[in-house]
């Protein structure tokens, strides 16, 4: 999709600091509208660029939410090599036990934001042609159809990347329990 400033037909021609202005009481950038032909040409056609740049939006939220619950999983995972020290010094307590559970929450709640959940990135072609005429007429209206459908995934995914980021949460503040019961079971 590029720039949002270049979509508009607005390009950057100069950045200037404030001293080489005129009494330094303008902008310290100069924009000039120049025309631009990746300018959308109607409505709809907007419409559907600003759905679909939503969708690849949501779509770089899912793969940050299943970056971060990697990471969750590998640092739950050292927090839980504290198990050896524990098993090596005796049996593991009551604290180093309760640890070990909240671990396998931890984890299984990580993982659980890496599995699939039949979120939608892409758009389907055959709606597309469903609408559109023959002749090719109806461009316009075949922007409009895309525009409602990518819509309507954008509300489920959004319901979904919610309810997957409250898995995240959880996760987190699992691994934070998983380290305090660790540190207590080791000195206790």
């Amino acid at each position: 999709m590029g720039d949002p400033a270049q979509r508009c037909g607005i390009w950057l021609v100069a950045q200037l600091p404030a001293d080489d202005f005129m009494m330094g009481s303008f902008d310290q950038t100069i924009a000039i509208a120049m025309y631009n032909p990746s300018v959308a040409q109607s409505i709809e056609q907007l419409s559907f660029e600003l759905t679909a740049g939503a969708l690849a939006e949501q779509e770089r939220a899912l793969a940050g939410l299943r970056t971060r619950a990697g990471t969750v999983i590998a640092a739950a995972s050292i927090a839980g090599s504290f198990l050896g020290a524990e098993t090596s010094h005796g049996a593991v307590g009551a604290w180093g036990a309760l640890a070990l559970f909240v671990f396998v929450l931890c984890v299984a709640s990580a993982i659980w934001v890496l599995m699939a959940h039949d979120l939608v990135f892409a758009f389907d072609g055959q709606t597309l042609l469903a609408v559109s005429d023959p002749r090719g007429h109806d461009i316009p209206e075949a922007y409009r159809a895309a525009s409602v459908w990518i819509e309507h995934h954008l509300g489920e995914n959004r319901e979904k990347i919610q309810r997957l980021s409250a898995w995240m949460t959880a996760s987190c503040v699992l691994l934070a329990t998983e380290i305090v019961l660790w540190t207590l079971s080791l000195t206790v």
